[in-house]
C-alpha cells in the first residue's frame, strides 16, 4: 500500500521540482516531517479538533478580507475587521454541518480522480517533456538575463502545458475527469450532510494515514531505497500496518468524540 500510494504522489512532487526553481522550494526533510507530524495530529485529534479549526479558519478569512477590502467602506477598519470576523465565525460555528459535506465532497472528489487518473493521466507524464523553466536552453543570447518569475506563476504555466498536452494524447481525458469529480462530489456531500460525525472520523481516519503512509514511503524511498525496493517481498504485512493504523484511528476518533449519555432524572421519591 505504502507503493502504490508513493507512485500516486511521488509524480507530484517531481512536476513540481521541474518546474519550479529548487530555491524557492522548502527541504525533503522539512516535507517529509511536515506530512508525518500533520499526519500523526490529523489521525488522532482530527475530528475532535475539526469544528473549533472551521470556526477559527472563517475567522481569519474573515479578518483577512475585512484588512484587504474594508478600506472601501466608510467604517473604521479595526470595526470592520472585528465584525467581518465575528460574522464569518459564526457562519462556520452555525454551519458547520455544511462545511463538513462540502469538505467530504472535495474529498470524495479527489479520491475519485486520484483513482481515475492513475491509469489514465499518470501514464502521459512519461511523455511530457519536462524541463524546468531555470534551465538555460542552446539559444538563449547571454546577454540577456532571464526574469525570474514567482513559482506559482511557473508552475500555473507548466500545469497548463500539461493539460494542453493531455488533451492532445486524449480529448476525453478532462470530461471523464470533471464527470467522476463530480459524481464523488455529490455522493460525499450527501454522506456529509447525514452523518456528520461518521463522516468526520472516517475522512480524518483516512486522510491521517494517507499522511503518514506518504511521509514514511518518501523518508524509504529518500534514505533506505533499499527496504523501498524489498516492500514488494512484505506487502501483505505492509498492508496490515497501515490497515491497522487506519482501524486505531477510527477507534481512537470515534471514543474522542463520542456524545457523553444523558444523566437519567432521579426518580421522584413517594
Amino acid at each position: 500500500m505504502i507503493e502504490q500510494i508513493v507512485d500516486l504522489v511521488t509524480p507530484a512532487f517531481q512536476f513540481i521540482r521541474q518546474h519550479v526553481p529548487t530555491d524557492t522550494l522548502p527541504g525533503g526533510d522539512l516535507v517529509i516531517a511536515s506530512l508525518l507530524v500533520l499526519g500523526v495530529l490529523v489521525s488522532t485529534l482530527g475530528a475532535k479538533l475539526a469544528k473549533p479549526v472551521v470556526t477559527l479558519a472563517l475567522t481569519g478569512v474573515g479578518a483577512g478580507l475585512a484588512a484587504r477590502y474594508g478600506g472601501l467602506l466608510n467604517v473604521p477598519q479595526t470595526a470592520t475587521i472585528v465584525i467581518c470576523a465575528v460574522v464569518c465565525g459564526t457562519i462556520g460555528l452555525l454551519l458547520f454541518r455544511l462545511w463538513v459535506g462540502v469538505a467530504a465532497a472535495g474529498f470524495a472528489a479527489v479520491i475519485a480522480i486520484s483513482i481515475y487518473g492513475s491509469g489514465h493521466v499518470l501514464p502521459h507524464f512519461k511523455t511530457f517533456p519536462t524541463t524546468a523553466p531555470h534551465t538555460v536552453g542552446e539559444y538563449v543570447i547571454p546577454d540577456v538575463p532571464a526574469e525570474p518569475r514567482p513559482p506559482l506563476d511557473a508552475l500555473r504555466e507548466a500545469a497548463g502545458d500539461f493539460r494542453a498536452h493531455l488533451v492532445a494524447q486524449d480529448a476525453d481525458v478532462e470530461k471523464y475527469l470533471l464527470l467522476t469529480a463530480a459524481g464523488a462530489g455529490a455522493f460525499g456531500l450527501l454522506i456529509g450532510l447525514l452523518a456528520a460525525r461518521f463522516t468526520l472520523v472516517l475522512t480524518t481516519a483516512l486522510v491521517g494515514t494517507v499522511l503518514v503512509t506518504t511521509a514514511l514511503g518518501l523518508a524509504a524511498q529518500s534514505y533506505w531505497p533499499q527496504a523501498m525496493e524489498s516492500l514488494p517481498e512484505h506487502g501483505r504485512e505492509v498492508d496490515l500496518a497501515v490497515l491497522g493504523f487506519f482501524v486505531a484511528s477510527l477507534v481512537l476518533q470515534s471514543l474522542l468524540t463520542r456524545r457523553p449519555a444523558k444523566a437519567e432524572p432521579a426518580p421522584i421519591a413517594e
